[in-house]
């Protein structure tokens, strides 16, 4: 393989030059892990942002707690469903979406909305 080809592009901030990181959380391992990671890290505060999407048993407050218990400043639940059914879902089942056999593509289908409600 061809130099130009193995060489990836990444940036990673120098501790004291980030003070505040909003980390999408979501309330899960990966998610904690990182949280705690962040702050030791760099000793920046973090807020957090869980968007619910509609996944069934998923407690809003429970993670929510569990964000500001590990150190959080701000944890934001937003209620994305609506949204979510209106702009993605519906869309995606008109077009006939499916990937791997003929499951849903819901979980890919919601990370730009993930995105988009981060950068509001």
């Amino acid at each position: 393989m061809p130099d130009a080809l193995r060489k990836t592009a990444s940036y990673e901030a120098m501790p004291g030059e980030v003070g505040r990181v909003l980390l999408l959380y979501s309330g899960g391992l990966d998610t904690s892990v990182m949280l705690k990671w962040i702050q030791d890290r760099y000793e920046a505060e973090v807020v957090a942002l869980t968007v619910n999407l509609g996944q069934p048993g998923e407690d809003y407050e429970v993670i929510k707690g569990k964000a500001l218990h590990l150190g959080a400043v701000e944890c934001h639940v937003v209620d994305a469903r609506e949204a979510f059914a209106r702009d993605y879902v519906g869309p995606a089942i008109k077009a006939n979406a499916l990937y791997g056999g003929g499951y849903p593509r819901f979980t890919a289908l919601g990370r730009p909305l993930i995105a988009n409600l981060a950068v509001e």
